[in-house]
């Protein structure tokens, strides 16, 4: 027998809006997947196997993604800034600029940070102040595209230098 999916009202005298429920019926999904030939697989990911190219390029970097796939444009004073495939365009008077940026989204940078901060006793990089003025920055665009205005900021801090 075939899986089926239906509704049921849970009082069968009276049909309430909102008062029902799904059940499901199993008898049967369909045959069992063949087994697996592990050794197979192994031999197509060796040198000359099938995805020996998938190992090899593994490490050769990948075209940045945005989290949202939309357009941004950052407006600041002496230039605009906004994705491309690699990382970052910066087009200034100086002309356009791109700023590769390495990576995927990750919190092992975060996290390696809080480690040190604790075990280590070194100063962390991304302190309250620094939290704030991301804040500021993520609520000021959300504010800017309501109000289609400028936002002026108040609470941004230099980055220390990295290491």
């Amino acid at each position: 027998m075939p899986r089926r999916i239906f509704q049921q009202p849970l009082l069968p005298r009276k049909k309430e809006r909102g008062n029902r429920d799904v059940i499901c019926e199993t008898d049967h999904l369909g045959p069992a997947p063949a087994p697996r030939n592990e050794n197979a697989d192994k031999d197509e990911m060796r040198i000359g196997g099938l995805h020996e190219g998938d190992i090899r390029n593994r490490s050769k970097p990948k075209p940045w993604l945005p989290n949202d796939l939309g357009i941004l444009i950052a407006t600041c004073e002496r230039g605009d800034i906004r994705q491309s495939q690699f990382g970052l365009y910066v087009h200034s008077d100086e002309g356009t600029k791109e700023v590769p940026l390495v990576g995927g989204p990750s919190r092992r940078g975060e996290l390696e940070e809080l480690y040190t901060a604790v075990v280590r006793d070194q100063p962390i990089r991304h302190s309250g102040p620094w939290g704030m003025a991301t804040l500021e920055v993520c609520l000021a665009i959300m504010q800017s595209a309501k109000e289609r205005k400028e936002i002026f900021l108040s609470h941004q801090v230099p980055a220390p230098e990295e290491e």
